[in-house]
Order: structure tokens, then C-alpha cells, then sequence
């Protein structure tokens, strides 16, 4: 498995998984500007994106995966895929990741792969200005 770091030219391709999994779709705009993309034999399989703040903390947000991809290429890919997210973090200067997610595969994944859970039983809010 490999993984890179996301460029605008893979809006197109994260913006169809969104849709593939019934997900509303983050515009372009409100992406940051570090996002890794992961992928094997040449197929992309997942993403997420890294949200900067001014100090030693960053959200993990917008994973998505390629739901059309053929299971046996997508196995261990979001593992993968946090992996990687954490150690990009981690080259950024970052010493804690927050993640908000309600999925509870992805919340599995996350803390087998270390996370904790914080709270459950938090209402996430958006305004947009």
C-alpha cells in the first residue's frame, strides 16, 4: 500500500466516494490543504484530511474510502490510511489529533489504532458565515 499527499486534482475522485456512501460532500473551498490519499496497484482507496490550528492540535476529518473498489484492495486501507494521517501530523509539529465521527466502523478503526474516546455524547455544530 502507498500513500501520498492529496492534491486539488483529487477533489473529483473524494467528492464521487462522498456520493458513492449517500455522504454529503465537503465543498472544495472548506478542504485544508494537507489531505493524504492512499492507494495500491494504482487504485486510490482512501482519504482524509488534516485541519490545522495554532497550536499542538489538529483534526483528522472527511475520511472517506472508495466504496466501488474491489474489497480484497481495500482491505486494511483506512488502517492504513490513519496511520499515515497520524505520522503527517506528526511531521507538522502536531502532538494530538481530534477526530469527530459518528461512524462507528471508522470510530473502531481509530482506536484500535490508539485514539480515545473523549466523549459520546457531544452535538457537533456548524454555522456557516
Amino acid at each position: 500500500m502507498e500513500s501520498r499527499l492529496y492534491t486539488t486534482e483529487d477533489y473529483k475522485t473524494v467528492y464521487k466516494w462522498w456520493k458513492d456512501w449517500n455522504w454529503d460532500a465537503m465543498p472544495e473551498v472548506a478542504l485544508p490543504e494537507t489531505g493524504i490519499v492512499v492507494s495500491k496497484d494504482g487504485v486510490d482507496l482512501a482519504a482524509s484530511f488534516i485541519y490545522k490550528t495554532d497550536s499542538i492540535v489538529c483534526w483528522a476529518e472527511n475520511f472517506i474510502s472508495n466504496k466501488k473498489a474491489p474489497r480484497e484492495l481495500r482491505k486494511g486501507s483506512v488502517e492504513f490510511l490513519i496511520e499515515k494521517t497520524v505520522e503527517q501530523a506528526r511531521d507538522m509539529g502536531f502532538n494530538i489529533m481530534m477526530s469527530s465521527i459518528s461512524h462507528k466502523g471508522l470510530i473502531d478503526k481509530l482506536t484500535n489504532a490508539g485514539y480515545q474516546v473523549s466523549d459520546t455524547k457531544m452535538t457537533n455544530l456548524v454555522r456557516v458565515l
